[in-house]
């Protein structure tokens, strides 16, 4: 998960996974946001403790994804390499977080990897980092649900 904060949704995708063969992979600054977002929220906003969590299968990597994802894909290649399912949830808000961890995450999508979106409809966040990796990446991605007017969407790489 890209965009951790309080750690909700993260808890929720441990409750509902029992897979013990299953890694849960936490990104965030946990200081706020690293810039303003939205016209609605400021620099340091959405500032969070890193969660406590009591399961093995969680890590959580501290710092803007820029210094952290490309250390973690270092470790764990083979991991990502792997012909496991992926599933990416993108809460980085940002569109420089969001098309930076789409960017470098790229060459280990296959497909049938999900990947959704909680700020879809935030045109120049999410949605313009969407658009423009699966143009300039040749990406073909099939919207698989959505909700709340698009703000939150799910996609299939095929």
């Amino acid at each position: 998960e890209f965009g951790v904060a309080s750690g909700a949704s993260f808890n929720w995708w441990l409750d509902h996974n029992n897979s013990k063969d299953s890694g849960f992979f936490g990104f965030d600054t946990f200081e706020g946001l690293p810039e303003d977002w939205g016209g609605f929220y400021s620099k340091g906003d959405m500032s969070h403790e890193l969660p406590t969590v009591k399961d093995a299968r969680a890590t959580f990597f501290k710092g803007l994804f820029q210094d952290t994802l490309n250390k973690f894909i270092d470790q764990n290649k083979s991991r990502l390499e792997s012909n496991t399912q992926k599933v990416i949830h993108m809460d980085a808000d940002l569109y420089s977080a969001t098309i930076f961890s789409l960017a470098q995450l790229y060459p280990f999508l296959k497909k049938g990897d999900l990947i959704l979106f909680d700020e879809f409809n935030v045109a120049m966040h999410e949605y313009k980092a969407f658009k423009e990796f699966t143009e300039c990446y040749y990406i073909k991605m099939k919207p698989v649900a959505a909700v709340n007017n698009f703000y939150q969407t799910a996609f299939v790489v095929e």
